[in-house]
């Protein structure tokens, strides 16, 4: 088997695509993301640059909603989809999916203003 898998590349094709298109506020989420640790990452010791998977799959969205709740239902989603539910229902999760959905908010709101 050749490795990484299809999917793998897919995945890293899409994220530098993102990247390239968002510059250094990719990086500025990846930071934030990291900041706020819901899935407790960085509580373990991970590289600073392992929210950047999700990072890829959540900014592409935010062009298609209108406030705290809609990025909250997008960091649900695809913090579910990178780890399972099982992550994301933790109290401690929640309260930083939280945390995270207003600071992207309105870190998106200010990038969104200069472009």
């Amino acid at each position: 088997m050749n490795w990484p898998p299809p999917w793998v590349l897919e995945q890293q094709r899409k994220r530098a695509a993102v990247k390239a298109e968002f510059g250094p506020f990719f990086d500025d989420l990846v930071a934030l993301f990291y900041r706020c640790d819901p899935i407790a990452l960085a509580a373990i010791g991970a590289p600073a640059d392992e929210y950047a998977p999700e990072v890829g799959t959540v900014l592409p969205r935010l062009s298609f909603v209108d406030g705290v709740e809609g990025v909250r239902t997008i960091l649900q989603d695809e913090f579910t989809s990178w780890f399972g539910s099982q992550e994301t229902d933790r109290p401690l999760a929640q309260n930083a999916l939280d945390d995270l959905a207003s600071e992207l908010w309105q870190a998106w709101t200010v990038y969104k203003g200069r472009h």
